[in-house]
């Protein structure tokens, strides 16, 4: 299959804590998600980003992909192949990190910080962490149909009236979407 993707094990990282960064000398002011990353199982991650902190911006190559009859998780792998070849595969629950997934998408890009189960930006905002660009090339076109329905399926959780789920899903949306598109 031309589209299939191998996500290995030991490359798999989960998402520990996340949050947004905004800045005047990064992405055009854009604001950008950042993800914690659970490094504990493996050193690389911390290697790559204190590589990256002491060398200039290396390269690095994107996709999306999810497993085959299951879009309940959602795999951003990221391959760096300078200053140090690292495969890194964020993965996503998709019912709980669809607003962070939803703003990588369009924010363009993501920071990743390593850390452990329970860390926050606001702990230390200082924490070495690397800007990784997420071109537009690197599409995911299923998104919107997985976005909208995860959000539908929240809302009648929530006990939102089904006549009223269209319109509601479609606010959610467009609200949500303001904030990705905003700059400093």
């Amino acid at each position: 299959m031309k589209n299939k993707q191998i996500v290995k094990g030991r490359d798999v990282y989960k998402v520990v804590g996340d949050g947004a960064i905004a800045t005047q000398n990064a992405a055009d002011g854009r604001i950008i998600p950042l993800v914690i990353l659970d490094g504990s199982s493996n050193q690389s991650l911390d290697d790559l980003i204190a590589m990256h902190v002491e060398t200039p911006p290396g390269d690095v190559k994107s996709s999306w992909c999810y497993k085959r009859f299951s879009k309940k998780y959602i795999y951003l792998t990221l391959r760096f192949i300078t200053p140090m070849d690292i495969t890194v595969s964020i993965v996503f629950s998709v019912y709980d990190n669809m607003l962070l997934i939803d703003g990588i998408i369009k924010s363009r890009g993501i920071y990743i910080q390593s850390g452990k189960a329970g860390d926050k930006i606001s702990h230390d905002v200082n924490a070495p962490k690397i800007l990784v660009e997420i071109p537009s090339s690197t599409t995911f076109p299923p998104w919107e149909k997985i976005f909208r329905k995860n959000i539908r399926k929240h809302f009648l959780w929530k006990g939102v009236e089904k006549n009223m789920l269209n319109e509601a899903t479609d606010n959610y949306i467009k609200e949500s979407r303001v904030v990705w598109a905003r700059r400093i």
